[in-house]
């Protein structure tokens, strides 16, 4: 879905013109979204279609924008797209097979 750029409201948002009936799954809002490379959204919002992440911003600008069950997170840090892949693996039956 193409995204555009919304600096009055701090969002990335789809271009939803060409895609009338999309209605995303779900809203996650949080105190604080932090996403990688922009600077923290204070009262912020994720929407989340699918497995995909379709726009994130400001809380207000989200719940204008976009319709969809919302879940709350409260005073909650919100990291969009983060994946926490630190596992620990017993490896004891590979031993000697690992190079």
């Amino acid at each position: 879905m193409p995204v555009e750029r919304n600096d009055e409201a701090n969002a990335l948002v789809p271009n939803t013109a060409q895609f009338p009936s999309a209605n995303p799954q779900l809203i996650l809002r949080a105190r604080v979204v932090l996403p990688i490379r922009r600077p923290p959204i204070e009262n912020g919002a994720v929407v989340v279609f699918g497995n995909r992440i379709e726009a994130l911003g400001r809380w207000p600008s989200i719940r204008r924008r976009h319709s969809g069950a919302v879940l709350d997170l409260g005073e909650s840090l919100l990291m969009p797209g983060l994946v926490n892949a630190h596992c620990h693996l017993d490896y004891t039956g590979m031993a000697g097979i690992l190079k």
